[in-house]
């Protein structure tokens, strides 16, 4: 009888197991498939611009470690296209490498930032991209904030903010589960007041910690961010 109940418990646990692996499985092919997104030829209608923040004289913001801002936008940015073009997306930037976007005419560092950014939103407006992502990163006088933030744009608010929302809360789920930062809408920057199509700004972490900046200058994990942002981005145009 003791072996028959032996027998019987140890099938039970069998079961159990079975029912555990099955169930993990299934909720991952679940997860796989929102990620692949299963219609391609919508996906290769599907414009993206990203436009990496910065880069030639203007480095953007540094931390601790003194690397600039821009070759850490750079990386992540090439990432991201690289997981987007894997799915069948057409992906432009706005710079390749460590350039500004300014000419030999303008003289001073402003009117080098100025031309610049006019040069950013000319382009931004005539590729006609259905989502434009410019990445940046933070940074704060104060050194304990940290974390990725996520901004929208007022002129094409009920879709970037659908946008920001869903990259935030995968950023959250891949990068930091204790970041409960909610996206913001972005005023007074000319990439999104003057541009006609839905940009959205991506502060992916903050130089001034220097715990989140040993994290942002390592390639690993600079994938792991873009891979965060392209996982929103799937669940974004999903949801269209």
């Amino acid at each position: 009888m003791e072996n028959i109940f032996k027998r019987v418990n140890l099938i039970f646990a069998i079961a159990l197991i079975i029912i555990i692996i099955m169930s993990i499985l299934l909720n991952t092919m679940k997860t796989a498939q929102t990620i692949d997104a299963s219609d391609q030829e919508h996906l290769e209608r599907i414009k993206i611009l990203i436009d990496p923040g910065h880069g030639g004289m203007d480095q953007g913001a540094s931390g601790d470690l003194k690397i600039g801002e821009a070759p850490i936008n750079l990386a992540i940015s090439k990432k991201l296209m690289k997981f987007l073009e894997g799915n069948g997306f057409q992906v432009k930037m706005t710079r390749y490498s460590d350039t500004g976007l300014y000419t030999g005419t303008s003289n001073s560092i402003r009117d080098k930032k100025n031309e610049d950014l006019r040069n950013r939103v000319k382009l931004i407006n005539n590729t006609q991209a259905d989502l434009t992502l410019s990445i940046h990163l933070n940074s704060f006088p104060q050194k304990q904030y940290y974390g990725a933030h996520v901004f929208y744009q007022k002129s094409n608010q009920a879709t970037t903010k659908l946008a920001a929302d869903l990259i935030q809360e995968s950023m959250k789920n891949i990068l930091d589960n204790t970041n409960h930062r909610v996206p913001q809408l972005k005023r007074d920057i000319k990439i999104m007041d003057d541009t006609t199509v839905p940009v959205i700004l991506v502060e992916c972490g903050f130089l001034s910690n220097i715990e989140e900046e040993k994290k942002l200058v390592n390639e690993e994990y600079q994938e792991k961010v873009a891979w965060a942002i392209y996982t929103g981005i799937i669940k974004y145009f999903n949801e269209l």
